[in-house]
């Protein structure tokens, strides 16, 4: 055949595999992957659509995200995956991603100034939460567990009428079979808590 026909050939085959690519991932899936899915919510690991993220040295490693303006740093080797709607989770295992351990969650916007404070500082009708200041910022911690799910650490950052929450659950290095002492987890937790940096 002549090049001009193999060419209009394959590319009416390849235009047309598109849409069986896609049905084929909804009603089957491919290895418990899908198209539709990862292209609304991406949950590839290492691979962010909301927060730019990047090494800094053999340690660290730092997440931006420039809708809302801020910064932090994550152990650079962990394993980051988006969550929704506008959150991100780290995890020392590279298996089941979505079990993170350590997240910053999506920010909160409040009506008020009062009702972000009255968030951060009673949210979870906590006694034991201590208030400080980072890079200027109010922020309320709690590293005390307060429900089943094992989250033993809780920071609560408080920019006018918009809260960030950091949070950590143990739980989940039993799920990917790590071993982490409770102190080298509050170690890497007050670590990335204390680099967050309104930008």
């Amino acid at each position: 055949w002549r090049k001009w026909v193999k060419g209009i050939l394959t590319a009416f085959f390849l235009i047309g595999a598109i849409p069986l690519l896609f049905v084929w991932s909804l009603l089957f899936g491919l290895k418990s992957y899908s198209f539709i899915s990862n292209i609304t919510n991406p949950r590839v690991a290492n691979q962010s659509k909301l927060y730019n993220c990047v090494v800094l040295n053999s340690e660290w490693g730092k997440c931006t995200n420039t809708k809302y303006n801020f910064s932090f740093e994550y152990p650079v080797k962990w394993n980051y995956v988006d969550l929704k709607p506008e959150g991100i989770g780290f995890s020392p295992s590279d298996k089941n991603i979505q079990d993170f351990v350590i997240s910053m969650g999506s920010p909160s916007e409040w009506k008020s100034e009062e009702e972000a404070l009255k968030f951060a500082k009673g949210s979870f009708g906590l006694s034991s939460r201590q208030e400080t200041t980072i890079n200027g910022l109010y922020v309320t911690k709690d590293y005390k567990a307060f429900s089943d799910n094992g989250i033993i650490a809780n920071a609560v950052f408080v920019d006018v009428k918009t809260t960030y929450q950091f949070m950590s659950l143990p739980d989940n290095l039993k799920k990917a079979g790590i071993v982490l002492s409770n102190a080298k987890l509050q170690a890497i937790f007050d670590h990335m808590v204390n680099s967050f940096l309104k930008l």
